[in-house]
C-alpha cells in the first residue's frame, strides 16, 4: 500500500509527469503561431527547470507557463528569430551544393555542415541559459556559445539525448514516424527539455560555480 501512499516517490512521480504533459500540451499550442514558438518554448524550459531544481512548479503549471510566456516574451521571441534565421541560411546554402561541381561541392558541404555543428553546440542551452539568467538575447547567444565549448561533455550528452530521442521515436522503426508524432504532441518535448535540464544545470554550475 506504501507505493500509493500520496506523499510516496510513485504519486510524486505521476505529479510530476503531469506537470510535463500539461506543459508541453501548452507548448506545442502556442508554438503553431510561429512568431510565439520562441516565447513558448522559453516558458518551457523555465517550468522543466524548476521541476529539475524543486521537484514541483509551487504557483501551479497553467499560471507558471503564461508568467513565463509573458515574461521572456521579447527576447524569446528575439532568440528564435535569430536561430530561425541562421537555420534557414544554413538550409540554403547546403541546398545549393547541389548545383555546384561535384569536387567543389564536397568542400562546401562539409565546411557547412562543421558550421551547423558548432552553431548546434552554441544554441544547445541558449534557452534554458536565457530564462536562468534573464540577459538579452544577444548576451545569451555570447555566454550560450561558449558555455557549449566549455562544458562540452555536457554539451555532447545533452545533444546525444536530443539525437537519440528524435531517432527512437521518429526514425528507428518502420511507420515509427506518426507514432512519434503523437508522442511528441503529448509529451515529448517537455520529457526531453526536463532530461536536458539536468545536463544545462550540470553545465551552469560549473561555469558560474553555484
Amino acid at each position: 500500500m506504501r507505493l500509493f501512499d500520496i506523499n510516496g516517490p510513485f504519486m510524486e512521480a505521476l505529479r510530476k509527469l503531469s506537470d510535463i504533459i500539461i506543459y508541453n500540451l501548452l507548448f506545442v499550442i502556442f508554438s503553431l503561431p510561429i512568431v510565439t514558438a520562441g516565447a513558448s518554448f522559453a516558458a518551457l524550459c523555465d517550468g522543466m527547470q524548476q521541476l529539475a531544481e524543486k521537484e514541483l512548479i509551487e504557483n501551479g503549471v497553467i499560471k507558471t507557463f503564461f508568467s513565463s510566456f509573458k515574461k521572456y516574451f521579447k527576447e524569446g521571441t528575439k532568440l528564435w528569430g535569430c536561430i530561425l534565421l541562421i537555420v534557414l541560411v544554413m538550409f540554403a546554402a547546403i541546398r545549393s551544393g547541389d548545383y555546384m561541381p561535384q569536387e567543389l561541392a564536397d568542400f562546401y558541404m562539409l565546411t557547412a555542415n562543421v558550421i551547423s555543428i558548432i552553431c548546434s553546440f552554441g544554441f544547445q542551452f541558449a534557452y534554458p541559459l536565457l530564462v536562468k539568467k534573464g540577459e538579452s538575447w544577444r548576451t545569451t547567444i555570447k555566454t550560450s556559445f561558449l558555455m557549449g565549448l566549455v562544458q562540452f561533455p555536457w554539451t555532447f550528452c545533452s545533444l546525444g539525448v536530443t539525437a537519440g530521442f528524435c531517432y527512437i521515436t521518429l526514425f528507428m522503426r518502420e511507420n515509427a514516424f506518426y507514432y512519434g508524432i503523437f508522442y511528441w504532441i503529448a509529451a515529448g518535448f517537455g520529457v526531453l527539455v526536463y532530461i536536458n535540464s539536468f545536463f544545462f544545470l550540470k553545465a551552469y554550475k560549473k561555469v558560474y560555480k553555484e
